[in-house]
């Protein structure tokens, strides 16, 4: 992955984070990681301990702040 990429990634996390009002506690969280992890991809490249964000990271905090979570009472359980 070239450094355009992994910086129009870390743009995009922090986009959607400004546009929804989200903290870094909001984003972990929703996406079900540690608060390390979303610190860790909002560090420009050049920081050490910077990673990629993922890309599965991006469509699914898009998808659930779209279409919101399920409440419990919704949630299917699949030994049913």
């Amino acid at each position: 992955m070239g450094d355009a990429e992994r910086e129009s990634r870390r743009k995009r996390l922090q986009s959607i984070m400004q546009t929804r009002k989200l903290e870094r506690q909001d984003v972990a969280d929703l996406l079900g990681v540690s608060i390390h992890t979303v610190h860790a991809w909002l560090k420009p490249e050049t920081s050490k301990g910077s990673n990629v964000v993922p890309t599965w990271s991006i469509e699914l905090l898009r998808y659930k702040l779209l279409f919101g979570a399920l409440p419990d009472e919704l949630d299917v359980d699949p030994k049913q």
